[in-house]
């Protein structure tokens, strides 16, 4: 990967992600067993968190910048960031993959 461009390395894996998320959409049981038992806590609580939150969970690989602006305002929130930032400021698209043309 090192000698891979990030544009190279983010088209690939912007197709690899669309086909995860939507086999996680699919397959809601599974994800949540996974999920809970990874992070430990309790399938139902996992199950509920992902109904609750997967309206949020896209798969066209275009970065959200209003979600990335509410996840640092929580943060600055909570203390964990200290000055106003603004997401449209500090998230880089430059290494978008190019659009593909519909024939």
């Amino acid at each position: 990967c090192c000698h891979t461009s990030r544009a190279e390395f983010c088209g690939p894996n912007c197709a690899r992600r669309a086909a995860a998320t939507t086999t996680a959409k699919t397959t809601t049981d599974e994800w949540a067993a996974f999920a809970a038992d990874y992070v430990g806590i309790d399938r139902t609580t996992m199950k509920r968190a992902i109904a609750r939150e997967s309206s949020g969970l896209h798969s066209d690989c275009k970065p959200d910048i209003h979600g990335q602006q509410e996840a640092i305002e929580l943060r600055r929130r909570l203390g964990a960031v200290k000055k106003l930032m603004k997401a449209e400021d500090i998230v880089d698209l430059r290494f978008l993959p190019a659009p593909v043309n519909a024939m």
